[in-house]
């Protein structure tokens, strides 16, 4: 059983390494993040948009979906529950 571990060991290793390359040979797909809002002014919800518009999430490989939210308690809400990844307000 000793005598296996070696040869266990260096699989497991020849496996990983196979992985990590086929998962980094693939493309990185864009990293998804939705963002809530709940005013709507030049301070929050003009820079987001601003930012979506020109974009600078792009740039940065975001995929990001901006929600306008009628008051903030909903909106952390969202942030609390695992729906919304950033709040702005």
């Amino acid at each position: 059983m000793s005598s296996n571990f070696p040869r266990k060991l260096w699989l497991g290793l020849i496996a990983a390494g196979a992985l990590l390359i086929i998962n980094l040979s693939s493309g990185t797909a864009a990293t998804k993040a939705v963002i809530t809002y709940a005013s709507f002014n030049e301070r929050t919800a003009g820079v987001l948009l601003v930012a979506e518009d020109q974009g600078f999430f792009r740039k940065q490989d975001l995929d990001t979906k901006l929600i306008y939210m009628r008051t903030g308690s909903v909106a952390m809400s969202a942030l609390a529950s695992g729906e919304s990844q950033f709040y702005i307000g």
